[in-house]
């Protein structure tokens, strides 16, 4: 079967399916209720644990490292205080919950050491573009979260604009997607593609169905700079192209030879069943691994890997567990289902996975980010973090996909879903890298990494200008307002594509023989495939 037929086959069901789901959604099950939403009028900055702070001994002198978050924070143990690294500034209180944070031009030599990597945050800065000058960092807030939260922040009071005729206003002095309603005068946000309503600015806030939005929504201006919102307003061109973008899988061909994975545990591998399947996934692991009828199996970087042993050997999978694609949105796995084997010859197996591996979801005509279920990290003598829908404020944009950020501007402490690195150097992407975050791994806070959707050399949204051309709106802080060309379509930040990937070609070459339809040939990607008995576990050669 040639490649190129095979892959009209795969994003053929593909955009079937993201139809079908276009109008209720592949699951019921996703959670919706807001997560903390804090306001403020003033630079904040927002620093969220999961549960109870976490602390694990870091280099010499008594020094532990806050682990369950995402930001460097380093606590003293010898002078009782906890330092948290700021980019140019340093921040420190003596009580990390609820005391009062005070900026520092520099901290103890021995802390600075331990969390400065000039291989990390430097090259984060650069990548995350503009940062905050050192006067507004010394002003800032830190707000200290312990559960699902999300900043919203103004530079001082809100000050609205005109949107959309007399019907629609926005709050202008925030990087925040704010929007009044005038006849109503109910005040509407959207944060991970999800729409809250609230009758102020300080809510308190309820979910708003898309389809239950004002129709007043849909006529936002395209050239407005509140257009990437309309890719959560069901009906319109900006949503209809995320769905769609949501529905193109990216696909390789994986050596059975070649291809490795490393599957280590805090201590002896736990299990916990996954409700209404057959399946259980190991809790103890940054790596997401399920047990199906007696056999371990691991996705990894879009591959699938089996083994008879929870611990290895692994070898290359040409087929998925049973009842994968029935894994409810509250499992942390939940993702895996988006990853497919379309096909296997002796040598190689041709695998895909849907921007829904990385956390990008067709919903009720839109898209979200993330399944607004809260799962807690794995605690022993490390800890893992996992996908977390709130906290860092996913926005979406048609150009570069979902991104991230924690403060008040787009610039410093805001996150990139490229193959850059995410600020302080934690790998929201692909690699663990050395130094003070080593242990940090691609399958934490934002699990296999951001998702950007694929585009073509010269795509551009309807309604905005080809590359070349002026950008429509205010440009975020540190962007051109002219469009830069690009001299090839981009690959949409494919897994495949990720340095380090041994044996995962992601174009693939044309199979030697036909794959058989008896092996390694799973469900195809449908709300409810049917279940498929695997085969012997391939054996790695």
């Amino acid at each position: 079967m040639k490649l190129a037929a095979h892959f009209l086959i795969m994003t053929t069901v593909s955009l079937a399916v993201v139809v079908a789901w276009g109008e209720e959604g592949p699951d019921a099950d996703y959670r919706n209720d807001p997560p903390k939403i804090i306001v403020v009028h003033h630079p904040a900055i927002l620093l969220l644990l999961d549960g109870e702070p976490r602390l694990q001994n870091r280099g010499p002198g008594g020094l532990q490292q806050v682990v369950n978050t995402a930001l460097p924070v380093i606590f003293d143990s010898k002078t009782r205080q906890y330092w948290f690294y700021g980019s140019s500034v340093w921040f420190t209180t003596n009580d990390l919950l609820r005391g009062k944070w005070t900026a520092a031009d520099r901290a103890p030599s021995n802390v600075a050491d331990l969390v400065k990597d000039a291989d990390t945050l430097d090259s984060a800065q650069t990548d995350a573009g503009k940062t905050a000058s050192a006067a507004q960092l010394r002003a800032a807030k830190i707000i200290v979260a312990t559960e699902p939260t999300e900043l919203i922040v103004t530079e001082g009071a809100p000050k609205y604009s005109p949107l959309v005729g007399g019907e629609i206003l926005y709050v202008t002095n925030t990087d925040s997607d704010i929007f009044m309603e005038v006849a109503t005068q109910r005040h509407y946000i959207v944060i991970a593609g999800r729409w809250f309503a609230g009758p102020s600015i300080r809510g308190p806030w309820s979910f708003v169905a898309p389809e239950r939005l004002p129709r007043a929504f849909a006529n936002i201006p395209e050239n407005s700079s509140k257009a990437n919102d309309l890719a959560f307003v069901p009906g319109t061109d900006r949503a209809r192209e995320a769905v769609l973008d949501n529905a193109i899988p990216q696909t390789a061909e994986v050596s059975r030879k070649d291809a490795k994975i490393d599957v280590q545990y805090d201590g002896a591998p736990q299990f916990s069943d996954i409700r209404n399947t057959s399946l259980a996934y190991a809790e103890n692991t940054p790596s997401q691994v399920l047990r199906s009828n007696g056999r371990y199996y691991a996705c990894d970087q879009g591959v699938w890997y089996v083994s008879p042993s929870p611990t290895g050997p692994w070898a290359v999978s040409d087929v998925r567990p049973v009842g994968v694609d029935d894994i409810p949105p509250s499992s942390p796995v939940y993702n895996t289902k988006y990853v497919y084997i379309y096909g296997s010859t002796p040598d190689v197996v041709y695998v895909g996975y849907l921007p829904g591996y990385r956390w990008s979801l067709p919903y009720h005509g839109v898209v979200y980010y993330g399944t607004g279920w809260h799962y807690r990290g794995w605690y022993g003598r490390h800890y893992y973090p996992r996908a977390a829908t709130w906290g860092f404020c996913p926005r979406y944009n048609p150009w570069t996909g979902w991104g991230f950020g924690m403060s008040w501007n787009a610039g410093w402490l805001g996150l990139t879903s490229n193959w850059g690195y995410g600020w302080a150097g934690w790998t929201p992407v692909y690699a663990v890298r050395p130094g003070f975050w080593s242990g940090y791994y691609a399958g934490g806070w934002f699990g296999p990494g951001g998702y950007r959707p694929p585009r073509p050399p010269h795509w551009h949204p309807p309604g905005r200008p080809a590359p070349g051309r002026p950008m429509p709106g205010r440009p975020a802080p540190g962007r051109t307002a002219i469009r830069p060309p690009r001299s090839g379509g981009r690959p949409g930040n494919n897994l495949y594509n990720r340095p380090g990937n041994s044996g995962i070609r992601p174009r693939p070459a044309r199979p030697q023989t036909q794959p058989s339809p008896a092996v390694g040939r799973p469900a195809r990607p449908a709300p409810r495939p049917k279940p498929q008995q695997p085969g012997p576990p391939a054996v790695a050669r």
